[in-house]
């Protein structure tokens, strides 16, 4: 789409229209795709809440939440210390713990 410095710019321009109006839904949504796309996942979903405060049934603003959460999540994992088939194996023995309750 951009680059990365147009997105931390775009970012700024809707900090700074929320100032005058903190609800205006633009400025809200822009935020944050503009705060998704420089990964700072954290700060999207807040605007993300934000918007959907005051519109509850956003679509853009909820399938923006979603693809969020999952590279917030992919991040985490790509980042974890934890390798993939310890966590497959936690899962397992979770999953059989759970059957035997």
């Amino acid at each position: 789409m951009s680059l990365p410095g147009n997105y931390k710019s775009s970012f700024r321009d809707a900090v700074f229209a929320r100032k005058f109006v903190p609800m205006h839904m633009k400025a809200i949504v822009r935020g944050a795709q503009c705060a998704t796309k420089i990964r700072k996942y954290d700060i999207a979903l807040k605007w993300i809440e934000h918007g959907l405060l005051e519109e509850p049934e956003h679509a853009e603003l909820l399938k923006l939440r979603q693809e969020t959460e999952l590279l917030k999540v992919g991040i985490m994992i790509m980042t974890s210390t934890v390798s993939i088939p310890q966590l497959t194996s936690d899962c397992s023995e979770l999953k059989l713990s759970l059957a035997m309750k």
